[in-house]
């Protein structure tokens, strides 16, 4: 019940302030709605704007181990229900953020997920401050209704960085080829954590390159079938100041301040596009310079490579491959994980089915399982 309360309130709140927004300009504003776009109102002058979008993942999972008399499990879920508002003012140079999650899983983790205020100086320079996403790896910052597979890589599940709370700025330099360096300073407690000092923050840093030109290097399926080739390369660092979690913005377990250490992320990513075919991958390390006698954090490599191909009617078939181990100081699992998957998109990612298969090969505990799994979309 409390859930649902809430749920409610935050509705009626945005409600409320589209409301008044449309009631203070609605003899001027210009009101648009369109599916994936949401709706937006803006001002006779375009100097103001508000849009609120909402999406939706509702999915089906079948897990099965390759044990004798294990039995199937089937999972059924509201997987994401997602609103976002964006408001602009003085012609987009000030933008207030915000996303909610509304499915269960979500709201476990703290209904917040987005609340920062951007400041875009510059065609090349901005800077935001709040709770959003660090600049970690691509399959992270690509936004889950733009993903190509149901479920992010187990590379992505072990060692991103996710949100935080704190300041970030982003450059942007060249016109062909473009550089566009992004660094933060933030709590390196994760969502929602209310009290931290100067001996736990986190530093990043990401650097991308995009040596062929601009293009939706923030996207996955080639929807446009880029007629020239588009690259984008990625490369991130990421300084975690005596972590207090196992798994530092992921949370995990406690850590006592005796056994508290910095945590050292390396990250490298790409993504190419050209004419309908997509190839990815994420490569991500973590450690700490200290021996972990103790295993508190999870330490090791993983990386995946993944090749898609959209085909003019918008069916798309893709393969993933992902492998996790823990090198020499590292303490993960070694697995390999395929994942084959197919998708039918009826209006891009704004509306769309699709399914996947998933085998998992654990070397450390010798098991072995498959996923099936089946999600349907749609965004307004």
């Amino acid at each position: 019940m409390k859930s649902i309360s809430l749920q409610l309130k935050v509705a009626l709140f945005i409600v409320f302030l589209f409301g008044v927004y449309f009631l203070t300009y609605g003899s001027n504003a210009k009101v648009s709605f369109k599916l994936g776009d949401g709706m937006s109102v803006t001002n006779a002058d375009s100097t103001m704007a508000f849009n609120l979008t909402m999406f939706n993942q509702n999915r089906m999972d079948v897990t099965k181990r390759f044990i004798k008399q294990d039995k199937p499990t089937l999972t059924a879920q509201v997987r994401a229900v997602r609103i976002k508002s964006i408001a602009s003012f003085l012609r987009d140079k000030i933008q207030l953020v915000t996303q909610i999650g509304l499915a269960p899983k979500e709201i476990k983790s703290g209904v917040l997920m987005d609340a920062y205020i951007r400041y875009n100086a510059t065609r090349f320079f901005s800077m935001q401050f709040g709770q959003a996403k660090l600049p970690g790896n691509r399959e992270q910052l690509v936004s889950r209704q733009n993903q190509q597979f149901i479920e992010r890589s187990p590379t992505n599940a072990l060692f991103r960085l996710d949100r935080d709370f704190g300041f970030q700025f982003q450059f942007k330099f060249g016109k062909k080829m473009l550089i566009m360096p992004t660094f933060s300073v933030s709590t390196g407690e994760g969502v929602n954590y209310i009290q931290t000092n100067f001996q736990h923050l986190d530093y990043s840093a990401r650097l991308e390159w995009l040596p062929l030109g601009k293009f939706q290097n923030y996207d996955y399926a080639d929807f446009t079938r880029n007629k020239m080739p588009k690259l984008a390369l990625g490369v991130v660092y990421d300084f975690n100041n005596r972590a207090i979690y196992q798994n530092g913005q992921l949370k995990g377990n406690n850590i006592a301040d005796s056994l508290q250490q910095n945590i050292h992320t390396v990250m490298a990513d790409m993504n190419f596009m050209w004419n309908g075919l997509n190839i990815y991958g994420d490569y991500i390390y973590r450690t700490t310079p200290k021996a972990d006698t103790t295993n508190a954090y999870t330490k090791g490599h993983s990386f995946f490579v993944t090749t898609a191909y959209t085909f003019k009617k918008n069916y798309e078939i893709a393969f993933r491959y992902n492998h996790t181990f823990a090198g020499k100081s590292g303490n993960i699992d070694k697995t390999h994980d395929y994942t084959f998957a197919f998708t039918k998109y009826f209006f891009e990612h704004n509306l769309k089915i699709q399914t996947e298969y998933t085998f998992n090969n654990n070397l450390s505990t010798t098991i072995k399982k498959g996923i099936w799994r089946m999600q349907v979309q749609i965004i307004i």
